[in-house]
């Protein structure tokens, strides 16, 4: 059996190589040369400039992001020539109605899913940090027709410890982006009761603590704003669907979260901003909240220090902000977990010997 990844970005490379680890022969396509010589680079071969390169196989993997309007998804689609009884399994995050779309992108061309291929929807799954592959979380699979939902289960079985087969394909869409929705939500509400605690002079990290020692209870910590790729572009895909004034709520929370740190900064002239990249620990700066509020604040004219040790000195100034020293002196200071501290405070710290206080 023969697999061609499509769209061999974060995702699609550990999809790529986790096949290929489990013996299967897989080979990738990737429409961004910068990409296919990062991959090059790092010793992930076997990866195309385009479909037609990768010969006939028997599962396409369509990873690529879903795009504006489904534009990049819509492409990839287009691009394919699914062979007879070749499985298409799109794992990409897509909105309620998405796969119908893509169905009759398909069919447009002559390619019938159903009759002269399998179609189907398995929405990717990993935490990184946590799950070292996308195999190691269950997967909800779904397919267009009966026969394509099968297809999928017989390909996905031998890979994944637990499938969860749904009837509906919708029901697959919408429980990917109810998954990061959700968690959206349990962000937002944490941000604005984080605000509270700053506008009422209460220490937010003892109120996390206190709601935490609840079993069945978990507030879940602040970042600099809801960034990353999928959160926010999922909770649109959900409100398009629902057109919730709860979820209208979340992100209005989670602006007024991210213009609050900004004006925070206010009269201070040297800040330092501790962690720059979308999620700590992992030196990706795109979408991220942190450097978002870094530029903000550099534009409002403060003198922006940045450390972050997934980045390191030279990548930091590569962005265009100074080194920070974390014993330096600052007027200001941004940490993670999320903390905002003055001199006065810091200064108050360094005098207080009582231990863990």
């Amino acid at each position: 059996m023969k697999v061609c990844v499509v769209g061999v970005g974060n995702i699609g490379t550990n999809l790529l190589t986790s096949l290929r680890r489990k013996g299967v022969q897989a080979v990738g396509v990737e429409i961004n040369p910068d990409r296919r010589a990062a991959l090059a680079a790092a010793g992930v071969d076997g990866v195309f400039a385009g479909p037609d390169e990768a010969g006939a196989p028997d599962v396409w993997i369509l990873t690529t992001s879903t795009g504006p309007g489904m534009s990049h998804i819509l492409s990839a689609v287009r691009s394919l020539s699914p062979k007879p009884g070749a499985l298409v399994s799109v794992e990409s995050t897509l909105p309620v109605g998405g796969t119908a779309r893509l169905a009759e992108a398909f069919r447009e061309r002559g390619y019938v899913p159903g009759e002269t291929f399998h179609l189907a929807h398995v929405p990717h799954r990993i935490l990184f940090g946590v799950e070292e592959t996308v195999f190691d979380a269950p997967r909800v699979v779904a397919g267009v027709t009966p026969a394509c939902r099968d297809a999928a289960i017989a390909f996905y079985r031998p890979l994944v410890p637990v499938l969860y087969p749904v009837d509906d394909v919708r029901v697959a869409e919408l429980s990917k982006i109810v998954e990061n929705g959700l968690r959206y939500l349990n962000i937002a509400f944490a941000e604005a009761l984080f605000g509270y605690c700053l506008e009422h002079g209460l220490d937010w990290a003892q109120l996390h603590g206190a709601v935490n020692t609840k079993p069945n209870v978990e507030l879940l910590n602040v970042d600099f704003g809801i960034g990353g790729e999928c959160l926010p572009k999922d909770m649109g895909f959900l409100q398009e669907a629902l057109q919730s004034p709860l979820l209208e709520a979340a992100v209005a929370a989670d602006e007024a979260h991210r213009a609050r740190l900004r004006r925070l900064a206010g009269p201070h002239r040297r800040v330092l901003v501790m962690g720059l990249t979308f999620k700590p620990g992992f030196p990706d700066t795109r979408f991220s909240r942190a450097r978002e509020l870094a530029e903000a604040l550099a534009a409002d004219g403060k003198e922006v220090y940045v450390y972050d040790p997934a980045l390191g000195p030279e990548k930091v100034t590569e962005l265009g902000f100074r080194w920070g020293d974390p014993g330096g002196a600052y007027d200001l200071i941004y940490q993670r977990p999320l903390a905002i501290r003055t001199a006065a405070e810091e200064e108050k710290r360094g005098q207080d010997t009582r231990d863990g206080q």
